[in-house]
């Protein structure tokens, strides 16, 4: 992603706090409709990150707008996109620490009727993902174990909530200071209504420096 950002720390004491914003353009959304229908232009993202630490803990809160995504001109109805998110991080010493977060991603298409916007789209979609992880030093290398679930929904459909269950898990062993093997194991489950899939990808990964 391209964009201006600017970022200042507010505090260098045993309480550490940042701002960081940044401002993009986001391209529209693709749809497909009729040769009437009046898209929507590029629109401006704002995004604000908050850093922030105190001893062995580490917190992110992050906010992100799109406003006024209009997705049809003609009925002058206002898109707005909204996202936030925080990401934090304990140390509890040099061998073990935690880690955390949850985000949210909700738009609303409002548009009900118009002969020249696609079918009276009307979507009220909301998206989260959150979960907890952590990094264990074992040997000569470090396991680290993730859990997340995410979902997305519909507001106005009923029994149209997806939940997206993920497990990673891989364990970095050192062979020596310069090259580190990496076995990896990552769970991807989607379950809507009565469908369940679930897909597996493991991996191996090779790091060298010089």
């Amino acid at each position: 992603m391209q964009g201006f950002r600017i970022g200042a720390p507010i505090s260098k004491g045993n309480f550490k706090f940042g701002v960081d914003l940044m401002t993009s353009i986001i391209k529209q959304r693709t749809e497909t409709v009729k040769e009437e229908f009046a898209s929507n232009n590029n629109s401006i993202m704002i995004m604000a990150d908050f850093p922030m630490s105190i001893a062995g803990l580490s917190l992110t809160p992050q906010f992100i707008a799109i406003p006024f995504r209009n997705y049809d001109k003609i009925m002058n109805v206002a898109d707005h996109e909204f996202m936030g998110g925080l990401e934090g991080n304990y140390k509890v010493n040099d061998g073990v620490s935690f880690k955390f977060g949850f985000g949210f991603a909700a738009f609303a298409q409002n548009v009900t009727s118009d002969t020249t916007s696609k079918d009276s789209i009307v979507r009220k979609d909301i998206g989260t993902n959150g979960g907890i992880g952590s990094t264990i030093k074992l040997g000569s290398g470090k396991l680290d174990i993730e859990l997340r679930i995410g979902s997305q929904e519909d507001k106005e459909l009923d029994d149209n909530l997806t939940l997206y269950p993920f497990v990673d898990l891989k364990y970095g062993w050192a062979v020596n200071k310069y090259f580190v093997i990496t076995p990896r194991v990552r769970l991807f489950v989607s379950a809507a209504e009565n469908n369940t899939t679930i897909a597996t990808r493991p991996e191996i990964m090779f790091t060298g420096s010089f």
